[in-house]
């Protein structure tokens, strides 16, 4: 299981760096994820309504970024009009229509509103979604950017979205004074608690390698053994293994175990019972040994 970004972009008027601005993001969460996979990032650009429909639901993001502009006054998102490919500003009852819908049965635990004004939009989704960023004033583009890319640089490290958020605003602070106060972290509740990548894919990838590692494997036992051996799947294979009783020994040497059968040396009057070998009587080896006595059970599983 991977962590889903879903970014999406709109820009008509062509007046922002958005390319440098996702460019800047995804190699920051592929240089800053550990794990190989456990992020992935989807961009949607030139986004119109009817593409963050389809994308949300196809999809089904934990994130959800947008970056492009928002309008002053009502804080309304800018997509592009399905007609004229201009800014279409999308009314405030629509997403709080979509993300209500959407969190029914949806992953989204956090929208990333990077446009001006949008914290009115923010304050109407956080209704339906745990975690929402949003600007409380026009933000500059490099500041924009900055607080985005230091954002999924602390989160692929595995920092919460609050301690992410709060790495992002020392980087604003840092290069940015005069827009340090713009960006806001709104809570839903403070019942809400906070998550990181390793919530959302860490239990997960421990069951799934676990099961790798249990799975589909082939052993070889060479040299002297002592002791219980269990294994499920992949086939157990046995060389060379010495085996000492009263003061003599016997070398079984090639032996194959499969399921329920052994292979390899004969067995002289054994009893098969289920998956368990009894031996109660001699035992004729092909190595030359004989008259070897061996009073208990093997089990193979």
């Amino acid at each position: 299981m991977s962590l889903k970004v879903l970014f999406i972009s709109a820009n008509p008027s062509m007046d922002l760096d958005l390319d440098e601005e996702i460019r800047s993001v995804q190699k920051t969460i592929n240089e800053h994820t550990e794990k190989r996979g456990s992020i992935e990032f989807i961009h949607r650009p030139a986004v119109r309504m009817s593409d963050l429909i389809s994308a949300l639901r196809q999809e089904k993001p934990h994130i959800l970024h947008f970056s492009g502009h928002g309008l002053d006054g009502g804080g309304e998102l800018c997509m592009i009009d399905e007609d004229t490919k201009k800014d279409r500003p999308i009314p405030i009852e629509a997403l709080s229509v979509l993300f209500q819908s959407i969190t029914k049965k949806g992953n989204l635990k956090l929208v990333f509103l990077n446009s001006c004004y949008s914290k009115v939009q923010a304050d109407v989704i956080l209704k339906h979604v745990d975690y929402v960023i949003g600007m409380n004033d026009a933000i500059e583009d490099g500041a924009a950017k900055t607080l985005s890319t230091r954002f999924y640089a602390s989160f692929a490290t595995g920092a919460s979205i609050e301690d992410s958020f709060d790495d992002a605003q020392v980087m604003v602070l840092t290069n940015h004074y005069s827009q340090k106060l713009i960006p806001e972290l709104l809570k839903k509740n403070e019942s809400v608690e906070d998550f990181s990548l390793v919530d959302i894919v860490g239990e997960e990838e421990t069951k799934s390698d676990k099961e790798e590692s249990n799975s589909g494997t082939n052993i070889t036992i060479k040299g002297n053994v002592s002791g219980v051996a269990n294994m499920s799947g992949g086939t157990l294979t046995q060389s060379n293994i010495t085996q000492s009783h009263s003061g003599s020994g016997d070398i079984v040497s090639g032996d194959k175990v499969s399921g329920d059968k052994v292979a390899g040396d004969k067995f002289s009057g054994d009893k098969v019972v289920g998956n368990k070998v009894i031996h109660n009587k001699t035992i004729k080896s092909k190595n030359n040994f004989e008259n070897f006595k061996n009073d208990g059970e093997v089990t193979f599983k």
